[in-house]
């Protein structure tokens, strides 16, 4: 009687009563969006905290949010990432202005490549060098520099090296008064260009070899040879045995290799490359008698050339090489060989006569020991 109607008149009256305060409820929702200006509703309002799709006015993108979130500016997922990514380049930021600052500081690289991290490889231009590289800013901050830097470093502490072994060098070839260098020194093994002070010629010499006392080319001779006897000729091991050998160098027709050693069978295994077959030994009483025939063999240019050996020339006995018929020098040897023992008088009138390939220096020296061995006689110049 009062007008209520049956129960579903009331569930209707309650559904529209719904639906207008939801509408009320959303458009109140749509005008907050509006004023926020940040996301905009793309479905039904269905009450505060149940999430619905939006946009993004700023992004673009679509995604789930309550709706009491929106009204409190937190936005969609991508503004939060956006946030996260904002605070990040921020921080990135100021870090790449202190290390900016720090590289201005050091003076050695500016910072071409974007800052990613201290521990992450950008690209760098060394100001020193020229040079770009890359490199993390926890390396350049510790002073080590880029690449080029590194390099340059070993490169100057090489240098430092090889000009600290090339004073050695010279000074003990002062000491020897041989021989000078004329070319930059680039180690011990390496045949750089000398001159010999004795016999005014320029050859290539490996500084081992020329410390060793073995001379140039021109010398003609290895350690402990003609000009050492000459000098030196009271040693007790000159008077004791050696053995005068030839041999052929391997691969190389035409080239023969005389020298002496008081083994000549452990020489030519030490040679590496310079001895082939055998052609003669001869077993010399003294290693003063081997020297002097050796001597006259390796001075005697007209005999005995000296040649160009390439790779093998600055090996330890290449000096000795000659291009000579095998025969040839056998037979040679064995003249002088013969000569030598059937000479009664010194040494030096024998060295004298068949070594035509003697310095002035030399023949000076030999006829100032014969003058006190002999004051007599009267030698032709």
């Amino acid at each position: 009687m009062k007008g209520h109607g049956i129960r579903c008149c009331g569930l209707a009256s309650s559904r529209v009563s719904g639906d207008r305060r939801r509408a009320k409820a959303a458009a109140a929702y749509d005008n907050k969006l509006a004023a926020l200006g940040k996301v905009v509703r793309l479905e039904p309002y269905r009450d505060a905290r149940t999430p619905i799709l939006h946009r993004c006015l700023i992004h673009g993108e679509q995604h789930l949010l309550k709706p009491d979130h929106a009204q409190a500016g937190h936005g969609l997922r991508c503004c939060k990432q956006a946030a996260v990514q904002a605070r990040a380049d921020c921080r990135k930021a100021t870090a790449a202005a202190i290390y900016d600052d720090k590289l201005t500081a050091l003076g050695k690289l500016v910072r071409l490549g974007p800052y990613l991290g201290a521990h992450d490889l950008i690209l760098h231009r060394c100001l020193e060098h020229g040079e770009e590289h890359q490199c993390s800013p926890a390396q350049t901050l510790s002073g080590s520099g880029l690449r080029c830097c590194r390099l340059a470093s070993l490169q100057a502490t090489s240098d430092r090296a090889r000009t600290a072994a090339a004073a050695r060098y010279d000074a003990n070839l002062a000491k020897f008064g041989r021989l000078e260098r004329l070319e930059p020194y680039a180690g011990a093994l390496t045949p750089i260009l000398h001159r010999c002070l004795v016999h005014e010629e320029e050859h290539r010499c490996a500084p081992t070899h020329a410390l060793a006392g073995q001379g140039l080319r021109c010398c003609g001779f290895l350690p402990n040879s003609l000009d050492l006897l000459i000098r030196d000729n009271d040693d007790p091991q000159l008077l004791e045995p050696c053995q005068l050998y030839a041999y052929t160098v391997p691969g190389r027709p035409g080239l023969a290799k005389p020298g002496i050693a008081r083994n000549h069978d452990r020489r030519a295994a030490q040679g590496r490359g310079l001895y082939g077959e055998l052609l003669a030994v001869w077993d010399m009483p003294t290693r003063r008698d081997a020297l002097l025939v050796e001597g006259a063999i390796l001075r005697d240019a007209s005999i005995a050339s000296p040649v160009d050996l390439g790779e093998l020339g600055g090996l330890a006995g290449a000096g000795e090489v000659r291009e000579i018929d095998a025969d040839a020098l056998v037979a040679h040897a064995q003249s002088l060989v013969d000569s030598l023992a059937e000479h009664a008088g010194p040494w030096q009138v024998w060295l004298l006569d068949n070594v035509p390939g003697l310095s002035r220096a030399e023949r000076k020296a030999l006829r100032q020991q014969l003058a006190v061995i002999q004051p007599s006689p009267k030698l032709e110049p």
